[in-house]
């Protein structure tokens, strides 16, 4: 949780950085206090994944795609928005004013993979001239004969 409580109470355009790491995961940024609630504005977010090669089973290590985005935290939710649970909230409490940065982080981490990860050099591609060894359904093609 990010404590916010003195930029809640200033005035409207103040900005504060801020910077979250979590498991080699780097995300940096300002927040923006606006009307109604705090805009955090990321403005780099770095580090890596594992996935898989799109044409081979190869394990790829790959860095998140770096781009600026933003997300708004509201005072209050909106009540014309039929989508409520899309809303992140300010939270107060009776120790402060934060913001949940975890919900963010998780999301752009997804929002930030590479669509269609491949091996830089030509990889081998699966065959697919090859019949699977472990067919357990090949027997049903004889039931529509």
């Amino acid at each position: 949780m990010i404590d916010v409580y003195d930029l809640f109470h200033s005035e409207n355009g103040e900005k504060i950085p801020f910077s979250v790491e979590e498991d080699g995961v780097l995300m940096e940024g300002e927040l923006l206090r606006l009307d109604g609630g705090i805009q955090m504005l990321i403005q780099h977010f770095t580090g890596t994944y594992q996935s898989p090669c799109v044409r081979c089973p190869k394990k790829l290590k790959l860095e998140y795609l770096d781009y600026p985005s933003e997300w708004l935290y509201y005072e209050k939710i909106p009540v014309d928005d039929p989508d409520v649970f899309a809303h992140l909230k300010i939270e107060k409490s009776r120790s402060g004013v934060e913001i949940d940065e975890k919900i963010v982080l998780e999301q752009e981490k997804l929002l930030r993979l590479n669509d269609s990860p491949r091996c830089e050099q030509e990889c081998l591609k699966l065959d697919e001239s090859k019949e699977p060894e472990n067919r357990p359904m090949a027997h049903l093609k004889d039931l529509m004969q």
